[in-house]
């Protein structure tokens, strides 16, 4: 801590009078920063110096590994759902040969095309997998994954190519990702336990009401596309306000539903935000149309214009709201007050934002885990790819009906 005694913050200096403190506040205060900023470099220590570890024992070739390195790697890797439902046995002969990647942003962890060697799984970070459009050299994000998530499962088990790229944002942080080798992969027979895990996804998905009415191609089409996410207890799992992009399945444990009473700052934002995107529309539908061709543009260019729709018809409620907050008095409220609590079970759906506007869509209340919980996730992008998505949206409509 620096002193500056014209400033009255420590030497011979006096404190102003109209500060209201004395030198003992001044030097309480100090140390108790210093006492804050030394338990928070404690941490930050510990932290750095567990991923070096791991790191370290993980560059090590598998003869050299210690217990303890092997101890080291199986606490990390048990935080991994599909390696904490596994026999320790197996874990430990995967933690002799796992191999770690810290694999930097804008960098590919498996590129389009390449052949399948790995298996992937995510100790800490993000990661996009998009597809390449090669008619217009472009890649087109289909999917996002995070901390606990694996991917390459697939290509391992058919021998067939990468059909998609992975890689870490180039606005995030570095990824800290754990890779198998196809030979390590089915020597320890992981490959079993990654079906037993998707047949159980298929099982708890089924009893989801959602789900009751379709045909068993396309629901087999959609396991494929879901994943499991797992949180702890309190853990945020959506917040009300911020962009939609995950379509949740509730299968284990309690959440609970939070709604806010939108202020007036929230209102108000919301209001230009929706005037803005109903100008892009009014600018963008005459290329829709003139574009809409075959049968499946004109059934996008329809979704756009329920979108649309919809959008104008919630703009008038936002206004109407305005108007009569205006005349209460309270429009300058810009503290949110908690409106509305309920319970979300098993068997139940959050985030349906993102499947009802995948483009605008806010996400209308904050989700909490109120017990461990596990959730099935697609998202958005990967919505928009699936053929039945129009089944799904409907019943979606119907349960918001219902709610309202």
């Amino acid at each position: 801590v620096l002193s500056a005694p014209n400033l009255g913050l420590g030497g011979s200096a006096t404190v102003p009078s109209w500060a209201g403190r004395t030198p003992q506040d001044e030097r309480k205060e100090r140390e108790h920063f210093q006492a804050a900023t030394k338990f928070s470099d404690g941490i930050y220590s510990k932290l750095f110096q567990r991923k070096s570890e791991l790191e370290m024992a993980c560059a090590k070739p598998p003869e050299k590994r210690t217990h303890s390195d092997l101890d080291r790697i199986e606490a990390a890797a048990r935080e991994i759902s599909l390696f904490r439902r596994m026999p320790q046995r197996i874990v430990r002969e995967l933690c002799r040969e796992i191999q770690l990647a810290n694999v930097m942003p804008g960098d590919y962890i498996c590129q389009q095309g390449a052949p399948s060697n790995n298996f992937f799984a995510i100790l800490e970070g993000r990661v996009n997998v998009t597809v390449t459009i090669t008619d217009f050299a472009t890649e087109h994000v289909v999917n996002r994954m995070g901390q606990g998530e694996y991917f390459g499962e697939n290509g391992l088990t058919t021998q067939a190519p990468r059909t998609v790229n992975v890689l870490v944002p180039v606005d995030d942080e570095a990824a800290l990702i754990f890779v198998i080798d196809k030979a390590l992969f089915f020597k320890t027979n992981l490959v079993h336990f990654v079906q037993e895990d998707r047949v159980k996804w298929t099982k708890l998905l089924r009893q989801s009401h959602i789900f009751d009415e379709m045909d068993d191609e396309a629901f087999r089409t959609f396991s494929e596309i879901v994943r499991p996410v797992e949180y702890r207890h309190n853990s945020v799992i959506l917040r009300q306000g911020e962009m939609a992009s995950r379509f949740c399945i509730l299968v284990k444990g309690i959440c609970k539903v939070l709604q806010y009473a939108d202020s007036g700052a929230d209102l108000i934002r919301r209001k230009q935000d929706l005037e803005r995107k109903l100008e892009q529309f009014e600018m963008a539908f005459s290329v829709h149309h003139s574009n809409a061709a075959d049968q499946d543009s004109l059934k996008r260019t329809t979704h756009a214009m329920t979108q649309n729709e919809a959008r104008q018809a919630e703009l008038e409620r936002v206004r109407a709201k305005l108007a009569a907050m205006e005349r209460d008095g309270t429009a300058k409220d810009r503290k949110p007050r908690l409106q509305h609590t309920s319970t979300v079970y098993p068997g139940n759906i959050v985030g349906e934002e993102a499947l009802l506007d995948p483009y605008y869509g806010r996400e209308r209340y904050t989700v909490v885990a109120d017990t461990y919980v596990m959730l099935l996730v697609v998202h958005k992008d990967q919505l928009q790819t699936y053929k039945q998505s129009n089944l799904l949206l409907e019943k979606v409509r119907r349960k918001r009906a219902t709610i309202e």
